[in-house]
């Protein structure tokens, strides 16, 4: 399951396994981040906020929260929504400059047993 951001892209594979590729201007691929152990079970979906450097994967019914800002983090996990147990898709929608500081404010949608939650 790939994901585009900037110049990079994610992969999240069927085994659990995170991986991020960066590719240069002059096409050249180098990989970046690498974690074998996110999972037990397959990556279904991500979503990157990317001026917040967040990463967020629905896995094993749960979506997580990584840090992808420094690439020696190796997607450092950040946090775990347990509200979203038994999830099967998200979405989140990014709004800029709603809070003070022009930081960013996203609300998660999460569906669970064909609820819709907010």
């Amino acid at each position: 399951l790939p994901y585009v951001t900037d110049n990079n892209v994610i992969l999240g594979t069927r085994s659990g396994q995170l991986i991020m590729y960066s590719v240069g201007e002059d096409g050249a691929v180098d990989m970046v981040m690498f974690n074998k152990n996110f999972s037990k079970k397959a990556i279904v979906q991500m979503q990157v906020i990317p001026a917040e450097r967040l990463l967020f994967v629905l896995t094993d019914n749960v979506v997580h929260v990584c840090d992808i800002s420094q690439v020696s983090s190796n997607f450092t996990f950040i946090h775990s929504a347990t509200a979203t147990k038994g999830c099967t898709l998200f979405a989140l929608d990014v709004k800029v400059g709603i809070c003070v500081n022009m930081q960013h404010a996203f609300a998660q949608y999460y569906n669970i047993k064909k609820k819709i939650f907010f």
